[in-house]
């Protein structure tokens, strides 16, 4: 493909674009959590629901002041969520009348108005029947989302391991009609192919596209580089996406957690104040 041109001065995206910090993907403990404050180019967390609960009044109330955005991580647990397209109908309902109750609870206590539900969207929209149960289960939820004031994002990786494309996503939320419902993206940059084209990954599913993670195994030596984030600022640019975007560092006990925290807020700084 031609080189990815932009309409819009790059200076300017950077300077208005929110970055931060996956607390609930990389599952980084309660207690690590100031090292994830402390950086001051981030102004995202990805949080999960428990990990404030587990908070002080005090604490939660002055992270949840300190960061301007916060999306919620997995709403329900991934074991559940992830079999809920194929289990009867009668449970499938229970877990409607849950998340609903779950969602009303983080948007009072919280104020959380984004936050994700793993469905496996990717692998039940490649099947059928599993695709209407998934169309079903979203649309008995949209109610629930719209009195809240809530977008739901469905995780999707990529690269795609199995299961439906980007194009088949884009095109069955089209077709779902529920304007609650978004795409979180999870990246893996080193899994993708050297000079890949978001583009062409990609296609318009950057339209449905609210939140974006940088996930890599910082224990086998991966490191996000700028090479890594610039192509995709400058894909998200051209629909004037600002973001979130996360950075999601996996290492073992966490020992890489906060070093790669405070290098991804050193590119950011980087970024937001030197011309691309």
């Amino acid at each position: 493909m031609s080189e990815l041109r932009n309409i819009i001065d790059m200076r300017r995206y950077y300077a208005k674009t929110v970055f931060g910090f996956a607390v609930a993907k990389t599952n980084l403990p309660v207690s690590r959590l100031p090292d994830a404050a402390e950086f001051k180019s981030f102004e995202a967390l990805e949080i999960q629901h428990e990990q404030l609960d587990a908070m002080s009044v005090f604490r939660r109330e002055a992270l949840l002041e300190r960061f301007p955005v916060v999306h919620g991580g997995n709403l329900m647990d991934k074991s559940l969520s992830r079999n809920i397209i194929s289990a009867p109908v009668k449970i499938q309902d229970d877990f409607v009348a849950e998340s609903a109750r779950l969602l009303k609870m983080i948007a009072a206590q919280y104020r959380l108005h984004t936050v994700a539900l793993d469905l496996s969207a990717g692998s039940a929209i490649a099947d059928p029947v599993q695709k209407e149960a998934l169309r079903r289960i979203l649309r008995r939820l949209y109610p629930f989302l719209l009195e809240n004031g809530q977008t739901l994002l469905l995780p999707f990786r990529l690269p795609v391991l199995g299961g439906c494309s980007t194009a088949e996503l884009a095109s069955f939320l089209r077709e779902t009609m529920i304007p609650s419902v978004k795409v979180r993206l999870d990246i893996y940059p080193h899994e993708l192919k050297k000079n890949s084209d978001p583009r062409e990954i990609v296609g318009n599913l950057r339209f449905e596209t609210r939140s974006v993670i940088f996930c890599y195994d910082a224990d086998g030596g991966n490191r996000l580089l700028r090479a890594h984030l610039v192509p995709w600022l400058k894909y998200f640019a051209l629909n004037a996406f600002y973001g979130p975007y996360f950075v999601c560092p996996f290492s073992q006990e966490y020992r890489l957690s906060p070093l790669e925290a405070e290098s991804y807020s050193k590119l950011v700084e980087e970024l937001k104040h030197k011309q691309e």
